[in-house]
C-alpha cells in the first residue's frame, strides 16, 4: 500500500492538473488488448461512479465531479470500442457522443454537454454542492442511455452474426445434401447449435 501511495503522490507532484487515479487508468488502458478494453471501460466506469458519489457526499466536490465525469467518459469509450471508433482525444469522445445521439437518443448530446461542467469544475471549482448533485442526476440518466445503447450494439452484432452465418448455410433441411464442407467441420458445429437455439 505504501508503494501505491508513493506512486499517487509522485503523479500529483508531476501532473498536478490531473486526477492521479484517472492517469493510472489511462496508462493501464494503453497496455490492454482491444478485446479486453470494453470490459475495462465498463468496470472502471463503475469504480469512478461509486468513488465520485462518495466524494460528493463528503463535500469533496472537485474530485467527486471529476470521478463522475470520468465514469460517463468510460462508458462512451466502451461504446466507441464496440463500434470500432477511435476515442483517444476529447474531440473523438465528442464524435462518439454525437454518433450515439444521432443513432439512438438525441438527448445524449445535451446531457453530455451539461455534465461536462463536472469536468470543468475539477479545474475551476465553480460549482456548489447543489449544482454537482443536479449534474450527477443528469450523469445517471446519461449512463442509462449509454448502457441501453451498448445493449443495442450487442443485439445488432448478434443479428449480423446470425445473418452472416445463415448466408453461409446453404440448407437447414436435414434431408438436403450439403454443398459446403464447412458444415461438417468441428469448428462450425457449436455455432450451428447456438443458431438452432436462437431460431
Amino acid at each position: 500500500m505504501d508503494a501505491l501511495q508513493h506512486l499517487v503522490d509522485f503523479i500529483k507532484r508531476k501532473k498536478p492538473d490531473e486526477d492521479p487515479v484517472a492517469y493510472l487508468y489511462r496508462l493501464v488502458e494503453e497496455t490492454l488488448d482491444p478485446s479486453e478494453r470494453v470490459d475495462f471501460y465498463v468496470e472502471s466506469s463503475e469504480h469512478f461512479w461509486r468513488e465520485g458519489l462518495e466524494l460528493v457526499e463528503k463535500g469533496e466536490l472537485r474530485q467527486g465531479s471529476e470521478k463522475i465525469w470520468n465514469s460517463v467518459v468510460q462508458l462512451v469509450k466502451a461504446a466507441a470500442e464496440k463500434k470500432g471508433l477511435k476515442h483517444h482525444t476529447h474531440r473523438l469522445v465528442w464524435a462518439t457522443v454525437r454518433k450515439i445521439a444521432m443513432e439512438h437518443d438525441p438527448e445524449t448530446i445535451t446531457l453530455f454537454a451539461a455534465i461536462e461542467q463536472l469536468h470543468i469544475n475539477f479545474y475551476e471549482g465553480h460549482l456548489d454542492k447543489w449544482d454537482v448533485e443536479k449534474l450527477t442526476e443528469a450523469a445517471a440518466k446519461l449512463r442509462k442511455v449509454l448502457f441501453a445503447y451498448s445493449m443495442q450494439i450487442r443485439q445488432d452484432m448478434r443479428s449480423k452474426i446470425i445473418r452472416s452465418t445463415s448466408s453461409h448455410l446453404l440448407f437447414l433441411n436435414p434431408l438436403s445434401t450439403p454443398r459446403r464442407c464447412i458444415l461438417n467441420s468441428n469448428r462450425i458445429r457449436p455455432l450451428l447449435s447456438l443458431l438452432y437455439l436462437v431460431i
